[in-house]
């Protein structure tokens, strides 16, 4: 049988601007895929040398405790004969004043070695908040322990992580000493502080890095940012399967330093970030960072364009292509109806894929608001970096933590919170240089307008030690904020709460008291409750920035900090919280009525013929089109009223492209049923009994569905 030609010229036409179409978009696929390739592996030799800065801090601080455990096991074999109880605690205390790394320091003996009348004994002196605890370990079943086991075999060793009474993590060396014949007489035991290595870990961390990790030679948590880990075997974290089969595949590299990196899962994914493992030299602990999601935010935003506008081009050369093999059929419906068929999913999927990246948007970094000068404070090396750029020779710094325990929106710009803020003071007050006391407390610039939501009490003043008192407050706030809807229902906002110090036009600053939170990566959520509930709202992630904000006032203080009103004055301290819109709500309330609608004037229209009178309209007459049309129209109305009303917006948002395509939908298909029941002028109406806006109902509604979506979300400037 003969292949029947084209019956127009057009389709040739088409078939070429598709062949166009296609060479584009596998180029541009290429093209991104080569893009993402080479951004990654920038992103991976950086994190190679960020990883190589980490662990050579955290393994500097091995040797100075191993080398207290070394020196005593030395001096402890040459006088093993001659030392006494009281001598051994002297010198043991002697020592561990010298070694600040060091939390404590114990010896235990085989038995009858220390001496013939006892079979046991053993000491051990610990750090205490007022001087030294000594311990008699002589009655504990130690020789039983794996560090006295370990190391009694005359191997020198850092041993698993362990639990201590006070539920501190105990991370030990232990070193065999030896007799005048050179048997094995006992142990010698020095526990690296776990304030030490927590405090290196966040000092070491270098700016791009989300948390670093420790892993002990059987796969435990020696140290995680989620303390939940810590003393966990990486098998038994649940859900995190193949988060484990990653380190143990890398953990065995490392062994024989072969680099190698593994994404987090999905490791296949261009926005996730990555991680890096490495073996310390000192000790068998395998060191370990995970990229900040710095690249992913960055990166996203540009990655998803391209993909969009690819994807876009994609749709064109399918629907164009398609359109192209109708005149081969000869124009039959049913091909005219797969071609439509075709289009409807295809736009379909091109506005799931841009609402999947919309509702997926990283929340970290944050979106600068016009006008700002911030600084995001993820790890305390941006915060001293910050301090040491920053003219601060006469400053007063004081450390400033929240804790949130409820958020709440009373109406579109308006937050209701509460929970703790607390700040650091010296316990017999700092001063200025003239002499002036500085004032605790402070002041919450953005407060609502309204008396009765304002409630702040003293709660606690501790003595955290000798020299410093922590002063804490309950306090309930509700504060006025602008978020931009315009993205409604994918918007993703950012509520803030702006601090003020009480003395705000002296020379004193708040920063962020850091140290008191476990983690302070954005996306763990520092600073909030951890089962927080805030209805129909996804909490992503929360930190601290500062931000330098222009007045246009010197607030009557002349030639004071703010120089002349007009430029950004002292950074002030924010905390923030992100938070995206569970799409599901609107899209149940608002969403699914419309798709109801347009499904239900779809089938009037896809029904229509003409009757006997050659004015009938499935049962109605056109007017009865325009009445049925009419009725939902107002219906409609109603809806996009209620939207703009609880929003509090007088501005375009994405939502109201729904509702004008709607009203165009409804007026295009009362113009229509008059058209085609009361004229046979249009031949494109008369066509097959109203076949063509039949089969372009779909195709145009969701097309243009597509466009506007495409447009608020990704637009060309």
């Amino acid at each position: 049988m003969a292949i029947r030609k084209p019956a127009h010229l057009t389709a040739w036409v088409a078939i070429l601007a598709a062949g166009i179409i296609l060479a584009y978009v596998i180029y541009g696929w290429l093209d991104l895929q080569n893009r993402q390739r080479d951004e990654r592996n920038a992103e991976i030799s950086n994190g190679w040398l960020n990883l190589q800065n980490f662990s050579q801090q955290i393994e500097n601080t091995l040797p100075p405790v191993m080398k207290v455990a070394d020196e005593f096991a030395d001096y402890l074999s040459e006088h093993s004969s001659t030392i006494d109880s009281t001598a051994l605690i002297k010198q043991m205390r002697i020592r561990l004043e010298k070694s600040p790394q060091s939390s404590g320091l114990s010896v235990t003996y085989k038995p009858y070695k220390f001496n013939q009348s006892r079979k046991h004994f053993g000491v051990a002196v610990e750090t205490a908040s007022d001087g030294y605890d000594t311990r008699d370990l002589t009655q504990t079943n130690y020789e039983s322990t794996l560090w006295f086991q370990a190391s009694i075999n005359n191997n020198s060793s850092w041993t698993e992580p362990y639990r201590s009474r006070n539920r501190d993590i105990v991370l030990r060396y232990s070193a065999p000493f030896y007799g005048p014949t050179g048997e094995t007489m006992g142990v010698v035991c020095v526990d690296l502080s776990p304030r030490i290595l927590q405090s290196t870990i966040r000092n070491a961390l270098p700016p791009g890095v989300d948390y670093g990790f420790i892993l002990s030679p059987d796969d435990t948590f020696i140290y995680h940012p989620h303390s939940e880990w810590n003393l966990q075997n990486v098998d038994k974290l649940e859900g995190y399967e193949t988060f484990a089969a990653d380190f143990h595949r890398l953990r065995e590299k490392s062994r024989f330093q072969i680099p190698d990196y593994k994404a987090a899962a999905p490791t296949t994914d261009i926005d996730q970030p990555l991680m890096f493992f490495e073996r310390i030299e000192h000790s068998e602990w395998l060191v370990g960072i995970r990229s900040f999601d710095e690249y992913a935010a960055n990166h996203y935003y540009n990655n998803s364009k391209l993909q969009v506008e690819l994807l876009m081009a994609s749709i064109a050369f399918i629907v164009i292509f398609c359109s192209a093999l109708i005149p081969w059929s000869g124009g039959s419906s049913w091909s005219c109806w797969f071609w439509s068929i075709v289009t409807t999913v295809l736009f379909l999927a091109g506005i799931s894929f841009i609402w999947n990246r919309s509702i997926h948007t990283p929340a970290f970094p944050p979106t600068q608001m016009p006008g700002e000068e911030n600084v995001v404070l993820n790890d305390p090396t941006v915060l001293r970096n910050f301090l040491d750029d920053e003219e601060n020779q006469d400053t007063k710094f004081i450390k400033t933590g929240i804790f949130i325990q409820q958020v709440q929106f009373n109406d579109a710009y308006s937050v209701m919170l509460s929970g703790y803020i607390w700040q650091n003071h010296p316990k017999n007050g700092s001063f200025y240089a003239d002499g002036t006391p500085v004032s605790q407390g402070f002041i919450f610039a953005e407060i609502e307008p309204n008396a009765e939501v304002l409630s702040i009490e003293e709660a606690y003043r501790e003595e955290l030690n000798d020299s410093t008192e922590v002063v804490g407050w309950h306090f309930q706030v509700s504060v006025r904020e602008e978020f931009d809807y315009k993205n409604y229902p994918f918007d993703q906002h950012r509520i803030w709460i702006r601090l003020w110090p009480t003395d705000f036009h002296r020379n004193v600053a708040l920063i962020p008291d850091l140290d008191s939170y476990a983690t302070s990566t954005p996306k763990n959520k520092p600073g909030l409750e951890k089962n927080l509930v805030l209805p129909q709202w996804n909490i992503k992630a929360s930190y601290f920035d500062f931000r330098k904000n222009s007045y246009n006032t010197t607030f009557g203080l002349g030639s004071s900090k703010w120089k002349d009103g007009n430029n950004p004055g002292p950074a002030e301290l924010y905390f923030n919280i992100v938070v995206q819109r569970d799409f599901l709500g609107p899209f149940f309330t608002t969403i699914l009525p419309l798709i109801i609608v347009a499904v239900i004037v779809f089938t009037v229209l896809l029904s229509a013929s003409k009757g006997e009178g050659g004015d009938s309209f499935l049962g109605f007459s056109g007017f009865g089109v325009v009445e049925l049309c009419a009725a939902f129209f107002f219906i409609v109305i109603l809806s996009q009223s209620d939207t703009m009303n609880s929003l509090q917006v007088a501005t375009l948002i994405y939502m109201d492209y729904f509702f004008f395509l709607i009203y165009a939908m409804l007026l295009a298909v009362s113009i229509n049923s008059i058209l085609f029941t009361r004229t046979d002028v249009f031949w494109f109406i008369e066509y097959r009994e109203n076949l063509i806006p039949k089969l372009l109902f779909w195709p145009l509604l969701l097309g243009s569905v597509l466009f506007f979506t495409k447009q608020v979300f990704y637009p060309l400037n």
